[in-house]
């Protein structure tokens, strides 16, 4: 470039033969990149079938004008901005570097006060914007406008990626630090650790352009994994407040009647379950565990009227060992009686009022008022005994099941329908509830989706790491004279190649665990924003093996991109780097 500018370039024609070259680079390298999707795509569809999708696809991808239009347009709309910055150092450069073996450059200078500032206030922006979509997430009406209702969610979403940004831009002036603390540790390990870290350490502009591609890219990662998991576990708690039995069966009435003076009102008996059915289904091999709820008719009669409904008796004991949570029948005691929240909002009643609850034999008890969570159980619930004093010929009106370890929820449901469709002399229409299908089908779902997501998330970490071995290359040739040198001086041909693999693996190990924690903070932080605007409890988790795996595997592979470059180190003679300056 100075030599250029000592035969006549200006500074605009060298800006512009930069642009060239990265449009240049952003054209073949889009054209390559769409023609290798169409591949994959067109190879997708030829192997669907073998996986027995029902969904009907086409033979072939479909290309029109937008699908090949949009992303050669965004790869070299990319590439030329990523030129603009090479562009305007190109134009700096002045002619008598042209005298000068080496760019008068300082490489230990991170950054100037402008970066730092801008990193700080992205950083703040988004923080601030994240804490907001939290707050608005909890705050948010059931009931809003679609545009209130996912406005934390795109506020959360924009904070995140301000908060990424903003660290990117900054990384030059904490990395190093980073890298600092973490190589004095590594530092012990003998006289190749010890040169690599001050490599490292010693050019921090390059450390940190290495290092953050990709710790994005194992940030996105994590934060998909972690996503995965507090998503899975938030929702499988949902179901176990919701419908904590993995089995059901038995026509639940979600009928009340409200009984006016002097009315007469017809009754409602609920459908009982044969006991043969129910012996059958309590011997299947997939359910571990069973609980046969009774049921009969009540009348509540409580301080603004009184209601009819059935209700059914809950053997607590027997309970803990069948459904996934007690949440449910939180307050349940032989004093109390668990109410629907929808039943008590309509009769106007409140938690611990006292109600008279009469049953089939006439008999009438005081009995507590309890508002639960949920309405999928039942109406109404009391305790085994208390429904056997108020009801003695309550007969069994539900069979709640626990499934066992390992055990086939679709096939459970499948034997237990079969059993039903099998007895005699019951032509009741019994409701049959699957909920452990629910959850494996949730699960599934969040699974398939985490998968598919960081699978295309690897492909950024493997071009990250392309970049870890174009780095130490260009190390290599910066540093010949020096490795020569350290050569001459004793250092043998395995100690240099340990030297790039230890330099290799430490920015990786450095760019994977900033990248680990930012992206399991911005994960738990999203499905915070995500089930406050749903009303889900958050129960936040990560995956360790996963995130184990993501860690190791981009340590491993800073090692792998290290092997070409400590090659070249190690077969080079000191006599010919040092006399020729040539590695």
């Amino acid at each position: 470039l100075a030599l250029l500018r000592c035969v006549g370039a200006d500074a605009s024609q060298l800006a512009r033969s930069v642009l060239r070259e990265a449009g240049l680079t952003g054209r073949v390298s889009s054209a390559g990149g769409f023609g290798v999707g169409c591949a994959l795509g067109q190879g997708a569809l030829a192997l669907a079938p073998r996986f027995g999708l029902s969904t009907d696809l086409p033979a072939r991808i479909a290309v029109s004008p937008t699908t090949w239009a949009v992303p050669l347009l965004a790869g070299l709309v990319v590439t030329l901005a990523a030129g603009l910055a090479p562009a305007r150092l190109a134009t700096r450069v002045p002619p008598v570097a042209a005298l000068s073996p080496l760019p008068p450059t300082d490489p230990r200078r991170p950054g100037g006060r402008g970066r730092l500032i801008w990193s700080i206030l992205l950083s703040g922006l988004g923080a601030a914007l994240l804490a907001g979509a939290l707050v608005a997430s909890r705050t948010t009406p059931s009931q809003a406008s679609v545009g209130r209702y996912y406005g934390p969610l795109l506020a959360g979403l924009t904070g995140a990626a301000l908060i990424l940004t903003g660290l990117l831009i900054g990384a030059c002036f904490w990395l190093p630090r980073l890298v600092a603390g973490l190589g004095a540790v590594l530092e012990r390990t003998g006289p190749g650790a010890r040169l690599a870290v001050a490599n490292v350490r010693n050019n921090p502009a390059r450390t940190t352009a290495t290092a953050t591609a990709l710790l994005v890219g194992v940030a996105l990662v994590a934060a998909m994994s972690t996503g995965a998991a507090s998503l899975k576990r938030s929702v499988n708690d949902l179901l176990d407040q919701e419908l904590p039995y993995d089995l059901a069966l038995g026509a639940t009435s979600h009928d009340f009647v409200r009984l006016e003076p002097d009315q007469p009102t017809e009754p409602n008996p609920a459908t009982a379950l044969p006991a043969d059915l129910l012996r059958r289904v309590e011997d299947l091999d997939s359910l571990t565990a069973t609980l046969s709820a009774p049921g009969a008719e009540l009348d509540l009669a409580g301080p603004d009227g009184t209601a009819r409904l059935i209700a059914l008796g809950v053997d607590l004991e027997r309970a803990d060992q069948v459904l996934r949570s007690l949440e449910p029948l939180r307050g349940l005691d032989s004093d109390s009686l668990l109410l629907s929240p929808w039943v008590a909002d309509q009769m106007g009643w409140s938690q611990g009022q006292e109600l008279t609850v009469s049953g089939t034999d006439g008999a009438a008890v005081p009995l507590r008022l309890e508002v639960g969570s949920s309405s999928d159980l039942a109406l109404a619930l009391v305790t085994s005994d208390r429904l056997a004093q108020l009801a003695p010929q309550a007969a069994t009106q539900q069979l709640w099941g626990r499934l066992a370890v390992g055990a086939d929820p679709v096939a459970l449901v499948d034997d237990v329908q079969r059993l039903i469709d099998d007895t005699a002399n019951f032509s009741a229409v019994a409701a049959l509830r699957g909920t452990a299908i629910e959850r494996a089908s949730y699960e599934r779902v969040l699974d398939t989706i985490a998968a598919v997501a960081i699978g295309l998330l690897a492909v950024a970490v493997l071009i990250a790491l392309i970049g870890v071995a174009n780095t130490l290359s260009l190390a290599v040739i910066e540093r010949r004279r020096e490795s020569a040198l350290l050569r001459a001086l004793g250092l043998t041909r395995g100690q240099a190649r340990w030297m790039l693999t230890v330099e290799g693996v430490f920015m990786a190990a450095v760019a994977a665990l900033s990248g680990l924690i930012v992206g399991v903070a911005l994960a738990w932080a999203g499905v915070g924003i995500l089930l406050g605007t749903a009303r889900g409890r958050t129960l936040l988790a990560v995956d360790p093996v996963q995130l184990g795996l993501t860690g190791l595997g981009a340590v491993l592979a800073g090692g792998l991109a290290s092997l070409l470059p400590g090659a070249s180190v190690a077969r080079t003679a000191p006599a010919q780097a040092l006399t020729t300056g040539q590695v």
